[in-house]
């Protein structure tokens, strides 16, 4: 009897002790995020938190953080602007509950998530919530009660990789334009960014959609309830858009299509649309490496247009000051040729080939590896449904690759293993379709790089789902 009295006892510390050791880890050690993209989020709020004096705060995903310049906002408008757009990753909601840090009298709320049923929706992500509080937790108290539950499920994934670096010393490797540094201290992107990097100038995986679908009825209702809140602390509250390439636009969209989402916006928010959205569907020459990421001359004209649509739905009918720019170039493509080679159908450009399909020999390979170059040219692109074969079970893909479509391997049941030899996954645009038609894959990628990876802006989505290993 007293055996199992006390084992009892032995097993009841051991369940106290278990779930403090984990908050221990997660939240009273030294912050490991704070040098990534994420990290960004603690300076925006310590920006917000200390201005007390009206303000204009802008809410979005990376759209806003990429594509707006503050200081030109201020010198226009005679405020001072806090930029809390950060990452998609992170939902809109959180967005929203984390700008009630200080939201004060005729404060000018801005809205402006992207184009994306994600953003349009209440969804929550809890691991990157936590990297982006990692260290400034007296912020979790605005996180929404619906979502903590969410929160306290993940904290031990959060608990265990923090401890990874604890142990070693190191904080997770990042560098480029997907890291804190590239932040000014408005919470712009200031990184330089001269031109639109994506192959065939914009980004195939995402397109914009104008179909009221996209927009959910619990977020519509949910930005009606901030709404509510920030009126009551006496603030203004608009609506708009992010910037959009105008490429990607969904093919038989037309004016009528946009004019219609437009009104079924203004008949649901209880707060006024300020902005046309054909003013923000721009040439593509305005974007650096998404559909909604701006270059440094977009930002100066997506901020033009914002500005002007605040002045207008403020009164104000003075002329905006912000220069036009100078419209970037964009990079010569020149006339595509298909051609085949002894694996590989391909276009071939001056900008490099695209792989767009295997030949019949390609197909009854069970391993292929993806040249650097073809005819001389740098492989680039793989187009959808290029390794369409049951018989593939790997794949390796060179160095020089920038974009994967959505469903390259679309049709490869058999395919076990993507490696990836490029040690900088900024290189390489993916969405988080890339595996579609591929159920049975993992990625690996080199060793030394899968930190970088792990913590990449687009990349991470593998590391996360349990997706992305370490070659060995």
């Amino acid at each position: 009897m007293k055996k199992t009295v006390a084992l009892l006892c032995l097993l009841t510390v051991l369940l106290l002790i278990f779930p403090i050791s984990i908050g221990c880890v997660a939240l009273a050690t030294p912050a490991q995020f704070d040098q990534t993209f994420l990290g960004e989020m603690s300076s925006k709020l310590e920006r917000l938190e200390s201005i007390d004096e009206p303000k204009i705060i802008i809410i979005g995903g990376s759209s806003t953080a990429f594509g707006i310049r503050s200081d030109l906002m201020e010198q226009q408008l005679g405020m001072p602007v806090v930029n809390l757009g950060l990452y998609a990753s992170l939902g809109t909601k959180i967005m929203l509950d984390l700008s009630k840090v200080n939201i004060g009298q005729n404060d000018i709320i801005i809205i402006a998530p992207e184009q994306d049923k994600q953003t349009l929706s209440t969804y929550f992500n809890p691991d990157s919530a936590w990297k982006a509080l990692d260290g400034s937790f007296r912020y979790l108290e605005y996180i929404h009660s619906d979502d903590m539950p969410k929160m306290l499920g993940n904290l031990m994934s959060f608990a265990a990789e923090k401890y990874k670096y604890l142990s070693k010393g190191e904080k997770p490797e990042v560098k480029g334009v997907y890291t804190k540094e590239a932040f000014n201290k408005y919470g712009d992107i200031s990184y330089p960014r001269p031109s639109n990097t994506m192959f065939g100038a914009f980004d195939k995986n995402t397109p914009i959609s104008f179909d009221t679908d996209i927009l959910s009825e619990d977020f519509l209702a949910y930005l009606n309830d901030y709404c509510r809140y920030a009126q009551g602390k006496k603030a203004r509250v608009f609506f708009s858009f992010s910037p959009m390439n105008s490429l990607a636009l969904e093919a038989d969209t037309d004016s009528e299509d946009i004019y219609n989402y437009f009104s079924y916006l203004q008949d649901k928010l209880d707060f006024p649309v300020i902005s046309n959205p054909e003013t923000y569907l721009m040439e593509p020459n305005w974007f650096y490496d998404s559909n909604f990421h701006m270059n440094d001359s977009g930002a100066v004209l997506h901020t033009r247009n914002l500005t002007r649509d605040i002045m207008l739905s403020l009164g104000i009918n003075e002329p905006c000051t912000i220069p036009m720019p100078e419209m970037p170039a964009l990079p010569t493509e020149g006339e595509t040729e298909q051609q085949e080679n002894e694996l590989f159908l391909f276009n071939q450009t001056e900008q490099g080939v695209e792989l767009i399909g295997l030949t019949e020999k390609g197909a009854a390979k069970e391993a292929i590896e993806v040249p650097a170059e073809i005819n001389g040219k740098t492989v680039i692109a793989i187009a959808a449904n290029t390794f369409n074969s049951e018989k593939t079970v790997s794949i390796t893909l060179n160095k020089g690759i920038t974009y994967i479509a959505d469903g390259a391997f679309e049709g490869s049941t058999s395919l076990k293993q993507l490696v990836i030899l490029s040690n900088d996954p900024a290189e390489i645009r993916v969405s988080e379709e890339l595996l579609r038609g591929a159920p049975n894959c993992m990625i690996y990628v080199p060793s030394g790089a899968y930190e970088i990876y792990s913590n990449d802006y687009y990349w991470a989505f593998y590391c996360d789902n349990s997706l992305l290993e370490e070659l060995e």
